[in-house]
């Protein structure tokens, strides 16, 4: 006992060493761990951190294309509204007369004759005539067929002819007589549905057609089958006779 104890004395600075040792490692070894596991909760927070970025970026992508969609969105509706006012579905004779006269009156064009003439349709729009005539110097019909290229309405003019009108010319520039075609549009409703029509009754053409075919190929086989039992009942009784 007395030998153990002098060896405990002796060593006991390697013992506590080796105590210190130990409960360093253990520090070390825990702090590891807890570094280990600061290490992954940071990469998780960078990782969110990095992903709130890309749903961000693609917010503001998203949010970009939207005010895009909505500028063209407007531009489209705008060219809409236009195609409407130049190309409506009805036509107002009392209208157009008013609108050719007035222009008329604006550019002091003198005896105007305003006629409604025969309406056709052409396609997908109807186009409807009227016959202006009127006296007037080229300057003044020029900016009248101008001032009307301006309208809301799409107006063409079909036909035109000036020529002089008889007798003194009472100012330096030389007096006209017009007689032109003017042409107001508007759309055909039925259009659309007329085509979608015949695209149907040519698929029902179609149908029946081919609902006649099998028939007709049905009924051929029926007939040859008959005709081969025929055939086989004959030389069966060929065959008994002999």
């Amino acid at each position: 006992m007395k030998s153990f104890l002098n060896f405990f004395v002796k060593n006991i600075q390697l013992i506590i060493l080796a105590q210190v040792l130990y409960n360093s490692f253990e520090i070390f070894t825990s702090t590891q761990e807890e570094y280990s596991k600061i290490n992954q909760e940071l990469a998780d927070v960078n990782a969110k951190i990095d992903d709130n970025k890309r749903r961000n970026k693609k917010a503001l992508e998203f949010e970009k294309n939207l005010e895009a969609s909505k500028a063209r969105i407007k531009e489209v509706s705008s060219q809409i509204e236009n195609v409407q006012q130049q190309l409506p579905n009805t036509i107002s004779d009392s209208e157009i007369l008013d609108l050719f006269s007035k222009e008329a009156n604006f550019m002091n064009i003198k005896n105007i004759n305003l006629t409604p003439l025969k309406e056709e349709e052409k396609d997908f729009y109807f186009a409807k005539q009227y016959e202006v005539k009127g006296e007037g110097t080229y300057l003044q019909f020029l900016v009248f067929f101008e001032r009307l290229s301006s309208s809301d309405r799409l107006l063409n003019v079909n036909s035109l002819a000036l020529s002089p009108v008889s007798g003194k010319n009472k100012g330096r520039f030389q007096r006209l007589k017009l007689s032109s075609v003017m042409e107001a549009f508007r759309y055909n409703p039925a259009y659309g549905k007329e085509k979608f029509a015949e695209v149907e009754t040519g698929k029902k053409e179609l149908e029946k057609s081919a609902a006649a075919g099998a028939t007709t190929n049905k009924n051929k086989n029926k007939s040859k089958n008959k005709d081969k039992n025929e055939n086989d009942k004959s030389k069966s009784g060929d065959g008994l006779g002999d």
